[in-house]
């Protein structure tokens, strides 16, 4: 049993480490590594959607066998009884998902005991045929190996899905106090349209001997029930999933336009510290102008990378040569991931952090700068969401 009870534990943990990693502690949305297959192959990175989205309940019918240390020699069919399931559960990802069942099982067995109080037959020649009613509650993680294995796809008609979890049963014939039951199985979902399925499903449940009353002996102290059903399944709207509308290729060949300007920065950098100290002679222009200069930032984050504090250092020298130039720190957030609440304070946030930088690690005189933050907002460059995460520094007079 404990051996039972350690897989049910680390079947939760498996989807509890997969929400976790889809969530930040404010709530907002952020995108995963899971990705939409296009007929064509394109690819389009999927965000996470919110708490209420992709639930969906079921129901199944079937015939369960019994497997027990007096059941060898007999006949399948002797064994067989039926059982009815329903469920609900949650799609946290085109991968994972969980849900909770309710089984009703009529398990047939035999015995060599008979005194065992769920005897119904003497058989002759020592056995007995035993026949009981049982339920079970149980939890299970579910993973939809065609989206891992193949992508996902928003009209597969076949999905198939392994699951593995566990929870407790009963005998309702004699009241026997509740036990751990473990639980495993393959389901086949067919999917009519976007909210029904029908579903072919073969599972395994495993408990406790006791739970048939059989006398103790032979090689197993556990019990087995193998169950072969067909059901139907209904999904809430809405039961998709929110894609980028800019592909992976796009997004691919954008990060390497920006890698080779980071690398170009870097060269130039190598190259300042390197140039020989030379006296200058300060030059006094008309009519200065000084281009606008973005300064990324990663989602839902305000601090600065790296890379971006070279670019930073570069203009804070453009600005201290324009002494009689003001220049505004503007700050904004991508309005498709987060919301006016989370959004709103880390604009002004991107704005502040450029701001200190400015003022406190390269010197520019702080009346020079003027700050303001403007929240979560349109795409403001080639239609790519991320590119709205930027503070822009700009000269206003």
């Amino acid at each position: 049993m404990k051996n039972i009870k350690f897989l049910f534990l680390a079947a939760i943990m498996l989807v509890a480490k997969e929400v976790y990693a889809q969530n930040t502690e404010d709530g907002s949305e952020i995108m995963v590594v899971e990705e939409e297959i296009e007929d064509n192959g394109e690819r389009h990175p999927i965000h996470i959607n919110p708490f209420w989205d992709n639930w969906f309940v079921g129901a199944g019918i079937g015939s369960s066998t019994f497997y027990g240390n007096h059941c060898k020699g007999t006949n399948i069919g002797e064994r067989t009884a039926p059982v009815f399931n329903l469920y609900a559960g949650k799609w946290f990802t085109p991968n994972v998902g969980l849900r909770m069942n309710f089984y009703w099982y009529q398990p047939k067995s035999f015995d060599t005991n008979p005194n065992n109080p769920l005897v119904v037959k003497d058989l002759g020649n020592g056995l007995y045929k035993t026949k009981w009613t049982m339920t079970s509650l149980t939890a299970e993680a579910m993973v939809n190996m065609s989206n891992l294995i193949c992508g996902y796809k928003r009209d597969r008609l076949y999905n198939f899905i392994g699951y593995i979890g566990g929870g407790w049963i009963r005998n309702c014939t004699r009241k026997h106090p509740n036990d751990v039951v473990l639980s495993t199985g393959i389901l086949n979902r067919f999917n009519i349209n976007e909210s029904w399925g029908l579903n072919l499903e073969l599972r395994a449940s495993i408990f406790p001997e006791k739970m048939s009353y059989a006398e103790y002996g032979g090689k197993w102290d556990q019990d087995m029930l193998t169950s072969l059903m067909v059901g139907a399944s209904y999904r809430f709207k809405y039961s998709g999933w929110n894609t980028c509308n800019v592909s992976t290729s796009e997004i691919n060949a954008l990060n390497a336009k920006i890698n080779d300007m980071r690398a170009k920065n870097a060269e130039l950098k190598d190259a300042l510290a390197e140039k020989p100290k030379v006296q200058t002679v300060e030059v006094v222009k008309v009519n200065t102008y000084v281009p606008d200069m973005c300064v990324f930032f990663k989602i839902n984050k305000s601090d600065i990378r790296e890379e971006e504090k070279v670019n930073i250092a570069m203009y804070a020298e453009n600005i201290k040569k324009a002494k009689d130039k003001k220049f505004l720190v503007t700050g904004y957030a991508d309005k498709y991931t987060g919301n006016d609440k989370i959004n709103t304070p880390l604009s002004k946030n991107r704005a502040q952090k450029v701001y200190d930088m400015l003022v406190n690690e390269f010197g520019v005189d702080k009346n020079q700068l003027v700050i303001d933050h403007k929240g979560g907002v349109d795409n403001m460059f080639y239609d790519i969401p991320k590119l709205s995460r930027v503070t822009i520094i700009r000269m206003i007079e």
